[in-house]
């Protein structure tokens, strides 16, 4: 096959991938996050069209263990699905987000186990009270909706980039994004709240729950 059809073959997909790929690009550079380069090459022994290298995996959210990397996990799939007008959660299984999805449930599942089997306490809550894994998913999940939804003009823009350039690094993004004005404009996920608001009534300490 030659380069032309093979091209004109995989148009579509290259640039559904550059929208995928442009949502966890921002995603990450939006909560402050570096990476080495996203590309869109396809890579078919791998079952991927798109990828980014060399995520720099810190602790955004401010907790001892870093969930951050669910939502930025979920935003590649949220952007494909939206350019595409897919607005229901099971459509992201439709745009290229199976490894994403089961990546984020890792992380999800991870960070409930250490909570719940490590001995964390919550100051000020009643024994009965126990984190509620569906309202973390579901939280997780509406935050990663809003990053993309914020900030669509800047993964339009990376995306119709990388489409073009089938490869960027993290400086070209962020050239790109500040060329264009649309840096400062970025807007972060709020953080994740791990524990229901303590009311201020309490005068005495109620005893913490120790999950051990």
């Amino acid at each position: 096959m030659s380069k032309k059809k093979k091209d004109t073959r995989y148009l579509a997909d290259q640039r559904n991938a550059a929208y995928h790929e442009a949502g966890h690009a921002v995603a990450l550079i939006a909560m402050g996050l570096r990476f080495d380069h996203v590309d869109i090459k396809y890579k078919p022994e791998k079952n991927r069209g798109g990828h980014i290298t060399g995520k720099i995996k810190e602790d955004y959210y401010g907790t001892m263990f870093s969930l951050n990397e669910y939502v930025e996990d979920l935003c590649g799939g949220m952007a494909q699905s939206y350019k595409n007008n897919i607005g229901s959660r099971g459509g992201l299984s439709y745009c290229g987000a199976e490894t994403d999805l089961n990546n984020a449930k890792e992380h999800l599942n991870w960070f409930y186990r250490v909570v719940i089997c490590g001995g964390i306490k919550f100051k000020n809550l009643p024994e009965s009270y126990h984190m509620c894994y569906e309202k973390l998913r579901d939280e997780l999940f509406d935050n990663a909706q809003k990053l993309v939804n914020d900030n669509w003009l800047q993964i339009e823009l990376v995306a119709k980039e990388l489409f073009e350039k089938k490869r960027l690094t993290y400086f070209e993004v962020m050239k790109l994004l500040l060329s264009n004005n649309m840096y400062d404009s970025l807007i972060a996920p709020p953080k994740i709240k791990l524990e229901p608001p303590v009311s201020k009534e309490i005068s005495s300490p109620t005893p913490s729950f120790n999950f051990l």
